[in-house]
Order: structure tokens, then sequence, then C-alpha cells
């Protein structure tokens, strides 16, 4: 019969914080007495990449073979050499992982099993018994979170998610009748609740950057001051080589493929026309403390007076066009060390002084729809019958208006399923449609129409030339 080793924690799920005592026993069983030259408990804490084979390429297989990063290896000794009796012996033992104001020893990552990162925290009782014999031990993992004064303490959302899932909000093709696992009450609210697999989850480790701008819609003109902060939720302190704060401003031309000839697809190449960029530095040289960190800032895109930049065209985001204004702060931390970065997104209008004044149609729009009017064939009874539709609608408008109009069916020989209204881009494509009526509506009642435009996917006319016609 051999001797058999087993480590004993006095906590049954073996979950423990780097400072606090981790108490348990070493009990050995043996068939006789054994001689040792001392009896040793240490425990190693490591962080390591696991990339596997198949998925990974040759970059990623390069990784592979990068040693593990140590973030603990201490040991105590339990028992001085001497003797070990027969039967079962037990050894208590008490270790810390990380003394009150020891600073050698970095962060304490929380345990996480993972398919590429795995960090494991291992304790070993080894028994050496010379030359001769061979040397027994055992390993038994634990379970190490975070001490409550290294997590970051972040506000709590008053308010949970809401989610909606319908047919429509499906890509994947649907049965005619979805089927499930069980039926359940219409309107009844069933609880969620889910307990996280502690071995396979654990918090965030990486240093995250917000930017927040004072408004929330982030629609500004070039001569207003963009004003905000730039928020860093870092789990330890790190140090940088300077902040700073960027924004680009640029047209891009995207031609996509397939409806593209030879020479559109020459733009697809173009590389985008800069309208600005300029930066700022928020903050010099130095170090950011662990926990949230939050820097303002205020930039103007255009100065008043400033003529080295030309027209801020208006955001939009076209098929084939797109205006985009985009700021960014990088945080250089040297050569060693990944830059950091976030991106955001802001809407651009011009200013009132760069609006071309033009005169308002006094009057609006007026159209019908008959039965002549329609190129597609038409239902017998339409023919026969009549159908006549008549209306009026706003053909110049601001932005941030939205387009009225109303419109009277005065035939219609069929009964009507609904009436809409698209909207068709310069390009050509359909940005939206507006349902104005759903079913059949009655004969010689006026309908109101009113459409708000979609901001991002809609802008003012741009001319070409030094002359605007």
């Amino acid at each position: 019969m051999s001797t058999k080793i087993v480590l004993k924690f006095f906590r049954s799920n073996r979950i423990y914080r780097p400072s606090e005592p981790v108490e348990g026993k070493i009990v050995i069983n043996s068939p006789s007495s054994i001689s040792h030259h001392g009896i040793r408990l240490s425990v190693t804490g490591s962080v390591s990449l696991q990339v596997r084979g198949g998925s990974a390429g040759v970059i990623e297989s390069f990784y592979g073979v990068v040693k593990p990063i140590t973030i603990v290896n201490k040991s105590i000794e339990v028992k001085p050499p001497g003797k070990i009796g027969s039967g079962t012996t037990e050894l208590p033992f008490t270790m810390v992982l990380k003394q009150i104001g020891e600073k050698s020893l970095g962060r304490f990552y929380e345990t996480f099993h993972g398919t590429d990162v795995s960090i494991q925290y291992l304790f070993t009782v080894d028994i050496a018994r010379g030359y001769l014999y061979k040397s027994l031990s055992a390993t038994t993992e634990v379970i190490v979170e975070s001490d409550k004064a290294d997590v970051l303490e972040r506000p709590v959302s008053p308010e949970m998610a809401i989610f909606c899932i319908t047919q429509d909000t499906q890509r994947h093709p649907l049965l005619p009748e979805i089927k499930s696992d069980g039926d359940v009450c219409r309107n009844l609210t069933l609880p969620i609740y889910v307990i996280l697999p502690r071995l396979l989850t654990c918090p965030t480790m990486s240093t995250k950057i917000v930017l927040k701008f004072f408004r929330s819609n982030r629609i500004y003109r070039p001569s207003e001051p963009v004003e905000g902060k730039i928020v860093i939720n870092s789990p330890s302190s790190i140090s940088h080589h300077g902040i700073r704060l960027s924004v680009t401003g640029s047209v891009s031309l995207q031609v996509r493929g397939g409806s593209a000839g030879v020479i559109e697809s020459f733009y697809g190449v173009v590389k985008p026309i800069t309208i600005v960029n300029k930066s700022i530095e928020v903050k010099q040289s130095g170090k950011i403390g662990s926990g949230t960190t939050e820097l303002p800032f205020t930039m103007v895109l255009k100065q008043t007076g400033d003529k080295s930049l030309g027209r801020f065209y208006e955001t939009f985001h076209g098929t084939d066009v797109s205006i985009q204004y985009l700021f960014t702060v990088d945080i250089a931390r040297g050569y060693l060390y990944k830059s950091l970065s976030a991106t955001t997104e802001v809407i651009v209008e011009s200013d009132k002084a760069d609006v071309l004044e033009r005169p308002v149609s006094p009057e609006m729009a007026i159209f019908y729809i008959t039965q002549d009017t329609q190129r597609h064939p038409l239902l017998p009874e339409i023919k026969s019958g009549g159908f006549r539709v008549t209306g009026r609608i706003s053909t110049l408008c601001s932005l941030l208006d939205p387009i009225s109009g109303e419109l009277t069916v005065e035939t219609s020989a069929v009964p009507i399923s609904s009436i809409d209204i698209h909207l068709l881009r310069v390009e050509s494509v359909l940005v939206g449609e507006k349902i104005i009526a759903d079913g059949d509506v009655c004969r010689n009642l006026t309908l109101p129409i009113y459409v708000i435009l979609p901001r991002l996917l809609t802008c003012p006319s741009v001319f070409a030339g030094s002359k605007c016609p």
C-alpha cells in the first residue's frame, strides 16, 4: 500500500481573498513509518495563455509557448526533518497569500478558467525523502476573489435592461408554427434567475476608457465648444507618457462592389478627404491611480475667424458617401505596453452663418394618384370602379423640422389595406417607411402627413464648385 496525502481546507468551497488566512490541515495516511527531510507547503498563482491548435495562426501559435506569468510564489515549512509514524497523521497549517501593506506582490487577479486564458492558484504539499526515495506531493486548487479594497466602485444602474423578442427581430428562418419546449401562460411574468459558473467567469481586468459629452445627443456646430470628460476605470495604477484628445473629420467615398462599374470602382480606393484634424493635450506624462479617474476637456472644432479650415459639412452616413467627425482619446504607454484609446462620434451641423439663404416655397406641392398614373398592372375592379387620391406635401424644410402635408382618398373601388410613405435618398436607397393609415379609410377624409427625418441618414444639399446655382 502506498502513502496517501490529502490537503483539506477548513472552508468547504475553498474561496479566499488575498488578505485572508488560508487554514487547513495536511492528512497523511501511511501503512508504515517514513523518514523525511522536511514537509513544506507552497502556493503558486499564475496567468497562462492557452492558444488552442487548429484555430491558431502563425502569430497566435507563438503565444502558445509563452511561459505563464507568475502572480505569487511562496512557501512555508510545516514540519522540520524527522519521522512520520504509520497510520493517519494530521498537520495543521495557516498561510496568508498577501500580507497587509505588502507591495512586493502585484494585483491578485480572480480565478478564471477560460479557453485561451487561465488564472489558477495551486496549493502543493511536498515531503522530501532524499535521493533514494521518491518525494511525495499533493496539489489542490483554491479559488481567489479580489479584496473589497481592490473592487472598483461603480454606480449601480437604477433600471434593468429592457428587451423584446418577436418574429420581426429574428434573422434566421422561422417555421410557420414556432415550436417551444412546453407552453406558458400569456402575459405571465416569469422570473430569470441564473447563477454564474464561478470558475468560468471573472470580472473585467482591463482598463476601460469612456468619452462622455455634456450634451446627451452629441450634436454640435463647428463654432461651439465641445465639452465633456474622459472617464478611466483601471484595476491598478498605470504610468503613461501623456493623454491626448484628437478630433478627425473626413469625407469618405464608399463605392460598394457589385453595382459599381470600372470608373466607379476607382473611387473605392480614394483616400478620405480630411475636413479637420486637430488635437490637444489633456494630461501630461505621469501616473493614473487605480479606480475611476475623470479628466474634463474642452475643444472648439473651428475658431472664429479661422480660415485655414474649409467648410464643415454636416454629418451624414450614406451608402456611397460618409461624413464623420470622430473624437479619439489616446493614452501613450511606451514601447513595452500597448497604448489605450477610445473613439466616439459626434454629430456636426452647419453654423447658422453658413446656411444658404433660400426662399421658402409659399405653397406646398400638390399631387394626385389615379389609375391612369400607375405604370404597373392593376386589378380589373380598380380600372372599372376608379381610384383617386389627392393631397399636398412640403418640398422644402429644415432637417430639424418634420415633413408635413395631407392626403384625401376621394374614390376607391376596393378596400385599402394601408397607406405608407417612403423616403428615398438621392443615392436611391430606401431609408424609411412610415405608415399613414392602417386598414381601409373613410372616403373624402383628410389624413395628415407627419414624418420626422432620420438625422444620421439625411443631410442638406451639398453643392460643388465655387458658386452655388
